[in-house]
C-alpha cells in the first residue's frame, strides 16, 4: 500500500475494504446456512444457477488454490519464519540465529523448508478429520495468544520509546544514526504525505489492498458440512472474523 498509494490513508483504505467485504460474508453465510455442504462456490452456483457454471467456478478456485499453496508456502518462509529467527537473534545477541534467518529466506532452502511444510500439511489432512480438528485448534489458541500480546506491546509502548529503540538497534546493526527520521524522509521524497489532510481518492484508488486485506474469512464455507449448527454460526462465525480482523 505505500509502495503504490504512499498517500491514502491506511484507516479510511481498511474501512471501506471492511465494509465492501460485509456483502461478501452475508452471502456466503447465508448460503452455507441453507445449503450447509463441504464445497463453497461449486455447491451454491451450481445448486442455483447451473451446475455446469458451478463447475467452472470451483475449477478456478481450485487453481488459484494451487498457485496460492506455492506462494503462501514462500512467503511463510521468507516473511515469518526467517524475519521471526532473525529477530530472535538480535534479541539474544546470537550471531548463529541471524545468520540463519538470513539463509534460510534464499532460494534453495525457502523451497525445502517450504516443502517440509506441505508436506506436514498433507500429512494433517489424510491423518483424519479428529486430528486435524485438534491441531488446528492448538494453532488457533497459539495465534489468538501471539495477537493479544502483540496488542498489549502496541498498547503499552510509547512512540518516543519506539523511536529511541529503533534508532539504538539501527546504530548496533545497520550503523545508520537517526534512521527513524531518515526513512520518513525517504518515503516522503516518494510521495508520502504526513500531516496533510487525508487524500480521499488515494484511499478509493487503493480500495483494491483494503478489500483484498479481508479475503479468506468466509473460508469456513468451504467445509460447511463439518460445521455445527451451520444455520446460526456460519453467519455470525464469517462476519465475527471479519470484524476482528478489522480490529486487529
Amino acid at each position: 500500500l505505500g509502495g503504490i498509494y504512499p498517500n491514502a490513508n491506511i484507516f479510511i483504505v481498511l474501512t471501506l475494504g471492511m465494509i465492501l467485504t460485509i456483502f461478501n460474508g452475508l452471502v456466503y453465510g447465508l448460503f452455507s446456512a441453507a445449503m450447509p455442504r463441504s464445497g463453497g462456490d461449486s455447491v451454491f452456483i451450481g445448486r442455483t444457477l447451473n451446475p455446469t457454471l458451478g463447475f467452472v467456478a470451483n475449477w478456478g478456485f481450485s487453481w488459484s488454490q494451487f498457485l496460492c499453496l506455492g506462494v503462501y508456502t514462500a512467503w511463510c518462509v521468507r516473511d515469518a519464519l526467517s524475519p521471526a529467527i532473525s529477530t530472535l537473534g538480535y534479541a539474544t545477541n546470537s550471531h548463529f540465529l541471524v545468520e540463519m534467518g538470513t539463509t534460510i529466506s534464499k532460494p534453495i532452502p525457502m523451497f525445502l523448508i517450504g516443502t517440509f511444510l506441505l508436506l506436514t500439511v498433507l500429512l494433517v489432512s489424510i491423518a483424519g478429520m479428529k486430528v486435524m480438528k485438534r491441531i488446528l485448534n492448538s494453532l488457533f489458541i497459539i495465534a489468538v495468544v501471539g495477537t493479544i500480546v502483540m496488542m498489549i506491546q502496541f498498547l503499552f509502548a510509547s512512540r518516543e520509546g519506539f523511536i529511541t529503540l529503533f534508532n539504538s538497534f539501527m546504530v548496533a546493526h545497520a550503523s545508520l544514526p537517526d534512521a527513524y527520521n531518515e526513512i520518513i524522509n525517504i518515503a516522503q521524497s516518494n510521495g508520502l504525505q504526513t500531516g496533510q489532510p487525508t487524500n480521499f481518492m488515494a484511499a478509493l484508488l487503493a480500495l483494491p489492498i483494503g478489500y483484498w486485506a479481508f479475503i479468506g474469512f468466509t473460508y469456513s464455507v468451504y467445509v460447511g458440512g463439518e460445521v455445527k449448527n451451520p444455520q446460526k454460526s456460519q453467519t455470525i462465525g464469517i462476519l465475527g472474523s471479519l470484524l476482528f480482523g478489522y480490529i486487529i
